[in-house]
Protein backbone atom coordinates (compact mmCIF):
# COMPACT_ATOMS: atom_id res chain seq x y z
CA UNK A 1 0.00 0.00 0.00
CA UNK A 2 1.45 3.37 -1.44
CA UNK A 3 1.64 6.47 0.40
CA UNK A 4 2.73 10.31 0.38
CA UNK A 5 2.34 13.59 1.31
CA UNK A 6 -0.73 15.65 -0.02
CA UNK A 7 -0.27 18.17 -2.67
CA UNK A 8 -0.70 20.79 -0.37
CA UNK A 9 1.45 19.88 2.34
CA UNK A 10 5.10 21.27 0.52
CA UNK A 11 5.92 24.47 -1.13
CA UNK A 12 9.04 25.60 -2.48
CA UNK A 13 10.99 28.83 -0.73
CA UNK A 14 11.68 31.76 -2.76
CA UNK A 15 14.28 33.05 -0.54
CA UNK A 16 13.03 36.13 0.05
CA UNK A 17 12.85 35.90 4.03
CA UNK A 18 9.76 38.07 4.70
CA UNK A 19 7.56 36.32 1.98
CA UNK A 20 8.56 32.92 3.03
CA UNK A 21 8.18 33.45 6.37
CA UNK A 22 4.53 34.69 5.85
CA UNK A 23 4.00 31.66 3.80
CA UNK A 24 4.80 29.33 6.75
CA UNK A 25 2.85 31.29 8.86
CA UNK A 26 -0.29 31.17 6.66
CA UNK A 27 0.59 26.96 6.65
CA UNK A 28 0.75 27.28 10.31
CA UNK A 29 -2.71 29.17 10.82
CA UNK A 30 -4.38 26.64 8.26
CA UNK A 31 -3.01 23.41 9.95
CA UNK A 32 -4.03 24.37 13.70
CA UNK A 33 -7.08 26.49 12.66
CA UNK A 34 -5.94 29.87 14.32
CA UNK A 35 -5.00 28.28 17.77
CA UNK A 36 -1.00 28.99 16.48
CA UNK A 37 -0.30 31.86 14.47
CA UNK A 38 3.41 31.76 13.36
CA UNK A 39 5.93 29.05 12.49
CA UNK A 40 8.55 28.49 15.05
CA UNK A 41 11.58 28.80 12.51
CA UNK A 42 14.09 31.27 11.77
CA UNK A 43 15.25 31.47 8.29
CA UNK A 44 18.22 32.21 7.45
CA UNK A 45 20.50 32.80 3.76
CA UNK A 46 21.38 29.27 4.58
CA UNK A 47 18.39 27.74 4.91
CA UNK A 48 17.98 24.97 2.35
CA UNK A 49 14.15 23.40 3.27
CA UNK A 50 11.93 23.92 6.54
CA UNK A 51 9.83 20.25 7.37
CA UNK A 52 7.10 21.03 9.53
CA UNK A 53 4.76 19.23 11.66
CA UNK A 54 1.31 20.43 13.06
CA UNK A 55 -1.48 18.95 15.85
CA UNK A 56 -4.22 20.63 16.69
CA UNK A 57 -7.76 19.57 18.63
CA UNK A 58 -10.63 20.86 20.36
CA UNK A 59 -13.50 19.49 22.09
CA UNK A 60 -16.69 20.91 23.70
CA UNK A 61 -18.34 19.82 27.25
CA UNK A 62 -21.63 18.75 27.52
CA UNK A 63 -22.09 20.45 29.85
CA UNK A 64 -20.34 23.83 30.08
CA UNK A 65 -19.12 24.98 33.21
CA UNK A 66 -20.57 28.31 34.48
CA UNK A 67 -17.74 30.82 34.98
CA UNK A 68 -17.87 32.05 38.46
CA UNK A 69 -15.47 33.78 40.41
CA UNK A 70 -12.89 30.85 42.26
CA UNK A 71 -11.83 31.37 45.81
CA UNK A 72 -9.67 28.13 46.15
CA UNK A 73 -7.75 26.94 48.67
CA UNK A 74 -5.63 24.19 46.62
CA UNK A 75 -1.97 25.25 45.50
CA UNK A 76 -0.48 27.13 43.39
CA UNK A 77 -3.75 29.39 43.25
CA UNK A 78 -3.06 29.85 47.09
CA UNK A 79 -0.61 30.19 49.57
CA UNK A 80 -3.00 27.76 52.42
CA UNK A 81 -2.36 24.04 52.09
CA UNK A 82 -5.24 21.77 50.48
CA UNK A 83 -7.88 21.34 53.13
CA UNK A 84 -10.15 18.87 52.09
CA UNK A 85 -11.26 16.92 49.09
CA UNK A 86 -13.18 17.79 45.87
CA UNK A 87 -14.95 14.28 45.98
CA UNK A 88 -17.67 13.68 48.01
CA UNK A 89 -20.48 11.13 48.57
CA UNK A 90 -24.06 12.31 49.68
CA UNK A 91 -27.04 10.49 50.79
CA UNK A 92 -30.24 10.78 49.13
CA UNK A 93 -33.71 10.23 49.83
CA UNK A 94 -34.04 8.72 45.99
CA UNK A 95 -31.78 6.61 44.41
CA UNK A 96 -30.48 8.22 41.34
CA UNK A 97 -27.88 7.70 38.35
CA UNK A 98 -24.09 9.19 40.15
CA UNK A 99 -23.22 12.67 39.22
CA UNK A 100 -20.34 14.34 39.24
CA UNK A 101 -19.73 18.32 40.23
CA UNK A 102 -16.28 19.95 39.76
CA UNK A 103 -14.83 23.61 40.57
CA UNK A 104 -11.41 24.25 38.89
CA UNK A 105 -9.46 27.06 37.11
CA UNK A 106 -9.81 27.90 33.62
CA UNK A 107 -5.95 28.86 32.02
CA UNK A 108 -4.17 29.72 29.42
CA UNK A 109 -0.75 28.80 28.76
CA UNK A 110 1.96 28.80 25.91
CA UNK A 111 5.40 28.01 25.33
CA UNK A 112 8.37 27.86 22.78
CA UNK A 113 10.94 25.42 23.19
CA UNK A 114 14.18 24.91 21.77
CA UNK A 115 15.14 21.77 20.74
CA UNK A 116 18.54 22.02 19.99
CA UNK A 117 19.32 23.23 23.58
CA UNK A 118 18.46 19.25 24.55
CA UNK A 119 19.52 18.00 20.69
CA UNK A 120 20.65 14.30 22.38
CA UNK A 121 17.63 13.79 24.33
CA UNK A 122 15.62 14.42 20.93
CA UNK A 123 18.09 12.73 18.46
CA UNK A 124 19.54 15.50 16.61
CA UNK A 125 23.08 15.16 17.63
CA UNK A 126 24.34 13.71 14.00
CA UNK A 127 22.20 15.66 12.46
CA UNK A 128 23.91 18.63 13.50
CA UNK A 129 27.26 17.71 11.88
CA UNK A 130 26.94 19.64 8.56
CA UNK A 131 30.59 18.27 7.38
CA UNK A 132 28.57 15.40 5.92
CA UNK A 133 25.09 15.13 4.79
CA UNK A 134 22.36 13.14 6.23
CA UNK A 135 18.74 12.87 5.13
CA UNK A 136 19.06 11.49 2.12
CA UNK A 137 15.72 9.95 1.86
CA UNK A 138 14.44 13.20 1.41
CA UNK A 139 16.70 15.32 -0.27
CA UNK A 140 19.09 14.50 -3.80
CA UNK A 141 21.25 16.95 -1.78
CA UNK A 142 23.02 16.60 1.90
CA UNK A 143 21.38 18.34 4.28
CA UNK A 144 21.90 18.53 8.14
CA UNK A 145 19.71 20.48 11.00
CA UNK A 146 20.26 24.37 11.52
CA UNK A 147 17.72 25.07 13.67
CA UNK A 148 14.82 23.06 15.46
CA UNK A 149 12.11 24.73 17.59
CA UNK A 150 8.57 24.35 18.73
CA UNK A 151 5.59 26.30 20.22
CA UNK A 152 2.64 24.75 22.14
CA UNK A 153 -0.60 26.35 23.69
CA UNK A 154 -3.16 24.68 25.90
CA UNK A 155 -6.67 26.50 26.60
CA UNK A 156 -8.96 25.13 29.10
CA UNK A 157 -12.41 26.95 29.68
CA UNK A 158 -16.06 26.65 30.11
CA UNK A 159 -16.76 25.66 26.40
CA UNK A 160 -14.01 22.98 26.29
CA UNK A 161 -10.23 22.39 26.07
CA UNK A 162 -8.01 22.89 23.02
CA UNK A 163 -4.24 22.41 22.48
CA UNK A 164 -2.23 22.64 19.60
CA UNK A 165 1.96 21.72 18.59
CA UNK A 166 3.66 22.98 15.83
CA UNK A 167 7.49 21.61 15.13
CA UNK A 168 9.57 23.20 12.70
CA UNK A 169 13.24 21.99 11.47
CA UNK A 170 15.25 24.09 9.31
CA UNK A 171 17.82 22.09 7.13
CA UNK A 172 20.90 23.82 6.05
CA UNK A 173 23.42 22.37 3.65
CA UNK A 174 26.15 20.22 4.73
CA UNK A 175 29.02 18.45 3.15
CA UNK A 176 29.55 18.10 -0.94
CA UNK A 177 27.20 16.71 -3.10
CA UNK A 178 27.90 12.87 -4.03
CA UNK A 179 27.40 13.49 -8.06
CA UNK A 180 28.60 9.76 -8.82
CA UNK A 181 25.09 8.60 -10.00
CA UNK A 182 23.91 8.99 -14.40
CA UNK A 183 21.00 9.66 -14.45
CA UNK A 184 18.14 9.22 -17.33
CA UNK A 185 16.53 12.51 -17.42
CA UNK A 186 13.13 11.09 -18.79
CA UNK A 187 12.55 7.96 -16.22
CA UNK A 188 15.15 9.19 -12.92
CA UNK A 189 16.39 5.48 -13.46
CA UNK A 190 20.17 5.61 -12.15
CA UNK A 191 21.34 3.33 -15.02
CA UNK A 192 25.33 2.61 -13.74
CA UNK A 193 26.56 3.42 -10.35
CA UNK A 194 29.77 3.17 -9.12
CA UNK A 195 33.49 4.41 -8.38
CA UNK A 196 36.18 4.83 -10.55
CA UNK A 197 39.62 3.59 -8.87
CA UNK A 198 41.60 2.71 -11.90
CA UNK A 199 41.08 4.50 -14.94
CA UNK A 200 42.72 3.84 -18.00
CA UNK A 201 45.79 4.71 -18.91
CA UNK A 202 46.87 7.59 -21.90
CA UNK A 203 47.17 5.45 -24.89
CA UNK A 204 50.47 5.83 -26.93
CA UNK A 205 50.42 6.07 -31.14
CA UNK A 206 53.17 5.04 -32.96
CA UNK A 207 55.93 7.78 -33.78
CA UNK A 208 54.49 9.69 -31.08
CA UNK A 209 57.41 11.98 -29.65
CA UNK A 210 55.62 14.41 -27.61
CA UNK A 211 55.35 17.01 -30.56
CA UNK A 212 52.59 17.11 -32.94
CA UNK A 213 52.32 18.86 -35.75
CA UNK A 214 49.00 20.10 -37.41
Amino acid sequence: MGGGAAVDAHGVLTGDPVADHRALDSWTVKRTGGLIDRMPVTLTEDTQMVLASALAMRTRWLSPFDEVELHTAYEPWATEPRLSPRVEKVRRTRPGPPSLEVTTAAYDVNASHDLLRLHRLFGLTAALDTSRGHFPGISGFPLGIGSAEQTTMAKFGALGFEAAAVTAFGAVGAGIPDLRYVLHRHTRLVLTAGWVTDPLPAPEYDGDDGDDEW
